[in-house]
């Protein structure tokens, strides 16, 4: 498998969890919490795929930054990541 299609596959599974956070939203059965852990999720894979597309490989990912957003954003900026709004 190569680093590539590893990145695609994680930024599908952050475009799933966002997709959950949209159906969930609709039901004010499910608590914030849930919402914002499965955002949480979507950010995370989505920053690993990003840095799986410049390089990285998974075991770095999960040595590196494991589930810290903090640090998956900071490597993913020094690659040149910007998000569109701050």
């Amino acid at each position: 498998m190569t680093t590539r299609f590893r990145g695609e596959h994680l930024l599908e599974n952050a475009a799933g969890f966002l997709a959950g956070v949209r159906h969930l939203s609709r039901d004010d059965r499910h608590s914030r919490e849930i919402l914002l852990h499965h955002i949480a999720c979507a950010i995370e894979l989505s920053l690993k795929s990003f840095l799986q597309f410049q390089g990285w490989s998974d075991e770095r990912c999960r040595l590196e930054i494991r589930h810290d957003l903090t640090r998956a954003l900071d490597a993913a900026a020094r690659l040149g990541f910007r998000p569109n709004r701050p």
